[in-house]
């Protein structure tokens, strides 16, 4: 239930604290999560449902607690998977499922300021991620920066029209 959705996880996250003993179990789940992977997650999700219905429900502080440490052992993981293959003033492109994840982006962004997420970070962008590395990586081309038009980053003040401000004052 709650692990399908990413989107209550990090909301939810803002109003419980992350505790070890859930943060290390969720760990243990994400450090193994490469073979099998169905499986594996099918065991979290029951394991993790089995725990939450004993200890709050699914309405509950608990609830927000285990949120806030799924929330902070993704953004541990991400960590540590980019410090062991970026070294200190690289530029960084994330894609995937998880640069979905604002939150963790913005915990990203604090010890890798040229971070970059594409316009297409889900799954389905995997293959935007392989091209970026090949281009820069094995290319040897130079990183050109941050595009300055993105969906991200929407018009800008300087291209914004200046009828609309007045508008959104009334």
């Amino acid at each position: 239930y709650l692990l399908d959705l990413e989107g209550k996880v990090m909301g939810l996250a803002a109003y419980g604290k992350p505790r070890d003993e859930i943060k290390a179990r969720i760990r243990g789940y994400m450090e193994n999560f490469v073979d099998g992977h169905s499986v594996l997650l099918e065991t979290m999700r029951r394991d993790l449902r089995l725990w939450l219905e004993a200890n709050g429900g699914f309405i509950s502080p608990t609830l927000w607690d285990l949120a806030a440490s799924l929330q902070a052992a993704t953004e541990d993981v991400m960590l540590d998977v980019l410090a062991k293959i970026v070294r200190s003033g690289e530029p960084v492109a994330v894609t995937g499922g998880c640069a979905y994840n604002c939150v963790a982006n913005g915990k990203l962004f604090e010890k890798y300021p040229d971070i970059y997420v594409p316009a297409c970070p889900h799954d389905g962008g995997l293959g935007l991620g392989a091209a970026l590395f090949a281009w820069y990586h094995l290319g040897g081309n130079e990183f050109a920066g941050v595009p300055e038009q993105t969906p991200y980053l929407g018009l800008g003040e300087w291209r914004a029209d200046p009828r609309i401000a007045p508008q959104v004052a009334e």
